[in-house]
């Protein structure tokens, strides 16, 4: 029996085994990784709660069977072949292990695990079609992403899949993502636990969905890979009487390029927070320090009102519903849930409290470039004689760069006076604490003379 495995291959097909293998187990056994020959070569790894099965077509195989080798010695002996195939050969109850590097060959000689011991039940489950199944797999991984991490709420810790309203659904209790995804195979509610490994990026043509008798277990399958996990049980949170009703709220739409602008930019902002406002008509996102703002301006994003609308979030509850390209926003209150929308997909998200600076970043907005200016009193004509409409007409001409230049240094202006309104804070705070300095100093010396004073008396 031998096996031949292109280097690469067998390193991508380690890389997604990895998600499923542990190293924390208990159990001997489950450091085994379960090796099939047959029309094509199989690799399988378990942690109980989980089996998973890559498939490697490029392999050649001689013979059939199935036997176990230490996990860890297949991702030694990837590392150490770089680009060269590994070959297996299994001689009666042992087996070889072949690399090659540089044109030298290394071999490992092992013994095989006991195949009575495997535990490969969990991929033992009977499936059916699922001309869905890639759309499930990308809505899964999208609302993966606001489940709870946190262990004691289990429930929460997965994708609930509501077959009724036709939804995939996750939320962490601070933000929700509910995706509709309708005829996706599965015809009762469940919740899917949180996985590394469905939370890849997947891409597949098709594939097939079944689930255990007593239905505590889910199987997917795919051209290249077979998955098993153990569904969690419990009720998930009604999440519907989460969502806000967006009826006569205005919509906040941000564009496709101010998307990728705030995406690229919101980390720089300081803080883990960032205010969320709407004014006349513009879009910004501002962070707040101790002392001073700083903001994005989201140029081409719309907001029908020109009052100030404004909430605060949190950064990474911000950025899922960001990355989802849930680009409507409907904000009703400072302290309501915020709902953000694209087609097929909302995402809902509780706001920060706390923020009462409303006055402190007004006057920081309109102090900024994209406030609008004011209208400057019309200027009286102090010529008596009336002009040829011609020559009327050059002399706008003429004007209006010179307008757009007035602009440009009022903008400027406004731009300078809050540079200096920020230098004019940092050193009010140098001298504080070089205030603070001289007193701690003040108070050193003071405790030394006392420290004296208590050692003469004690002499």
């Amino acid at each position: 029996m031998n096996i031949n495995i292109p280097a690469k291959a067998l390193k991508q097909a380690i890389a997604l085994l990895k998600k499923v293998y542990t190293k924390k187990s208990t159990l001997p056994i489950l450091s085994y990784v379960l090796i099939e020959l047959g029309d094509e070569l199989k690799l399988s790894v378990s942690n109980l709660a989980e089996f998973l099965s890559i498939t490697i077509p490029d392999a050649k195989c001689e013979g059939t069977g199935r036997f176990l080798l230490p996990f860890d010695a297949l991702v030694d002996a990837s590392k150490n072949a770089g680009r060269e195939a590994i070959s297996i050969e299994r001689h009666s109850e042992q087996l070889k292990i072949i690399t090659r590097v540089d044109g030298q060959e290394i071999s490992k000689i092992m013994d095989t695990g006991d195949l009575d011991l495997w535990p490969d039940k969990g991929l033992k489950i009977e499936t059916k079609a699922c001309p869905e199944l890639n759309e499930l797999l990308q809505a899964y991984q999208t609302a993966s992403k606001s489940s709870s991490t946190d262990n004691t709420r289990f429930v929460i810790n997965g994708v609930c899949i509501d077959s009724k309203e036709g939804k995939v659904v996750g939320t962490n209790g601070t933000s929700l993502m509910a995706i509709d995804l309708s005829n996706c195979g599965i015809d009762e509610d469940i919740i899917i636990p949180a996985s590394s490994f469905l939370r890849l990026n997947h891409t597949v043509d098709g594939g097939a969905i079944g689930f255990s008798e007593d239905n505590a277990r889910l199987m997917i399958q795919t051209k290249l890979w077979d998955y098993s996990c153990k569904l969690v049980e419990g009720s998930f949170p009604n999440y519907k009487q989460v969502i806000p009703s967006i009826k006569g709220i205005s919509k906040i739409v941000i564009s496709d390029q101010d998307l990728k602008l705030a995406l690229k930019v919101i980390d720089n902002l300081p803080g883990d927070s960032v205010i969320l406002c709407a004014y006349q008509s513009k879009l910004i996102l501002l962070g707040q320090n101790e002392d001073s703002f700083s903001h994005i301006h989201l140029p081409d994003s719309t907001y029908a009102s020109e009052n100030l609308l404004y909430v605060t979030l949190d950064k990474k509850h911000l950025k899922p519903g960001l990355q989802a390209n849930c680009t409507d926003l409907y904000i009703k209150d400072l302290y309501k849930p915020v709902a953000m929308k694209r087609p097929g997909a909302t995402y809902v998200l509780m706001p920060l409290r706390g923020n009462d600076n409303k006055k402190e970043f007004k006057d920081y907005l309109d102090a900024q470039s994209f406030a609008k200016p004011k209208p400057k009193p019309p200027t009286k004509d102090k010529s008596k004689t009336k002009e040829p409409i011609v020559a009327q007409e050059i002399s706008k001409t003429e004007a209006e760069p010179f307008a757009q230049l007035y602009e440009a240094i009022d903008q400027l202006t406004a731009s300078l006076q809050d540079s200096l309104n920020q230098v004019k804070n940092l050193k009010k705070r140098v001298k504080d604490l070089e205030k603070e300095q001289k007193n701690k100093e003040k108070g050193h010396r003071e405790t030394a003379l006392l420290i004296q004073k208590f050692k003469k008396i004690a002499a």
